[in-house]
């Protein structure tokens, strides 16, 4: 695999997106779903940044999301999905895999790339 190099920008609003492992869609269930919702609100809290807003579908999650101070945006995600995976394999009973390895991320360039971005 080839290495992969995420370039940290300071300063930044960021639009980020993780899926769920081979596509399955745990994100139906509510009770999963308010899982990855208090993850976000207590990382939002203890790592300081902002979150502009953010959608959970089926099998993956999308947010916009601005570290604060010398948090990265993968600090924040590394944080959240570890996390994460842990509350909802005690839920589900299931192994500890749930998303996939890496996340995507895109800087916004103006209101109109928000406004367009997947």
């Amino acid at each position: 695999m080839p290495e992969f190099r995420r370039y940290i920008l300071t300063n930044q609003c960021y639009f980020v997106t993780t899926r769920v492992l081979n596509g399955e869609p745990i994100f139906k269930s509510r009770e999963l779903c308010l899982i990855l919702i208090d993850n976000l609100k207590f990382y939002k809290d203890k790592m300081q940044f902002k979150i502009f807003g953010y959608v959970i579908m089926p099998d993956h999650f999308h947010g916009l999301i601005k570290p604060q101070g010398s948090v990265t945006i993968s600090d924040i995600m590394r944080s959240i999905k570890s996390y994460s995976i842990k509350q909802i394999a005690e839920v589900c009973r299931r192994k500890r895999s749930l998303w996939q390895s890496r996340f995507y991320e895109h800087v916004p360039r103006s209101e109109q790339d928000i406004l367009i971005v997947e």
